[in-house]
């Protein structure tokens, strides 16, 4: 599985349980999508790594908005980058 984090700084806001929250419900959405399968195997993408950053203004987010900015993400993730891309 590629390894995934999430960066939620002080400017989300200043209180732990805001971002601690957020960071549980970022935690949720990426749980789900293993347990969907929608992230590839162990086997095939054991180096590849995402960084997801949130920005001010994110606190409220929920899950199925989060769940809706991740799947970009987690189409990305899908694909294996030594495969050369159509359009490029």
């Amino acid at each position: 599985m590629p390894r995934i984090a999430c960066v939620i700084s002080k400017k989300i806001d200043k209180r732990a349980v805001v971002r601690n929250r957020l960071r549980r419900r970022w935690q949720a959405v990426v749980r789900e999508a293993i347990m969907q399968s929608t992230l590839p195997p162990l086997t095939l993408l054991t180096w590849a790594a995402a960084v997801v950053i949130f920005r001010p203004g994110s606190a409220g987010a929920t899950v199925a908005a989060i769940t809706e900015a991740m799947q970009p993400v987690f189409q990305k993730l899908q694909k294996p980058l030594w495969v050369a891309d159509a359009t490029a």
